[in-house]
């Protein structure tokens, strides 16, 4: 398997610098979340000790797409935007996300074959936050397309959707969660729901209201009263 990852992203780190140096590193991240993925779902019929390795290993990169993949994403928007750069390197990106989310259900389905109700809970935790990363940044890619304009730069435009866009996101995923934890009859689900509502709510209060427009506070208070 060592061999087979080696020989892999070697390759294809050489044949993008070559081809498509600009989106290199997310070519290497789709192979990364490929991998993991495989290694998941063998991990699966092995081994309790290698399973615990395969989930801790899909732990780490999904800190690595928050530190790293997510800025570069940023960065291979930015140059579609203002640099004209081809579309498809942007769109790629969206492979890398769909292959994270792959690499979250193949990681969820080896924790149940743990059969230990404390990994579960922890990746439930864990996967929840991570989705809804996933979500706020997907939320600040759609605006920036949509609202683009070349005398404003992208960030400024993102700013603005981080406080009204994500306190209606972040409660309407909550309001998900809790409807799932009563369809799925699981507690942990809706303690987790009603967790992040509270930090949305004190998303709100603490640092949205004093930035917020008139109609941004009007958006912002019917959706959470609605939810």
């Amino acid at each position: 398997l060592a061999i087979i990852y080696i020989v892999g992203i070697l390759e294809l780190y050489y044949q993008s610098q070559i081809y498509w140096p600009a989106i290199t590193i997310i070519n290497t991240g789709i192979y990364n979340y490929i991998f993991i993925c495989t290694l998941l779902y063998l991990s699966r019929k092995e081994h309790v000790v290698f399973r615990i390795l395969s989930v801790g290993l899909s732990a780490i990169f999904i800190l690595v797409f928050i530190v790293l993949y997510n800025d570069l994403i940023i960065d291979v928007r930015s140059a579609y935007l203002e640099d004209h750069k081809p579309l498809a390197h942007f769109l790629l990106s969206y492979v890398l996300i769909a292959s994270l989310l792959t690499m979250l259900y193949q990681a969820y389905e080896t924790v149940k074959k743990i059969r230990n109700k404390k990994y579960i809970h922890i990746f439930q935790w864990a996967a929840t936050f991570s989705l809804l990363y996933v979500l706020s940044a997907s939320l600040d890619h759609i605006i920036a397309l949509s609202t683009w304009q070349p005398n404003i730069h992208s960030s400024d435009i993102t700013n603005n959707s981080q406080r009204t866009g994500y306190t209606i996101l972040w409660g309407a995923f909550a309001f998900t969660l809790i409807y799932l934890g009563f369809r799925w009859q699981s507690k942990q689900v809706r303690i987790i729901a009603i967790s992040l509502f509270a930090l949305t709510l004190l998303k709100l209060f603490l640092f949205d209201l004093h930035d917020l427009s008139e109609g941004g506070k009007i958006a912002a208070f019917i959706s959470l009263g609605i939810i």
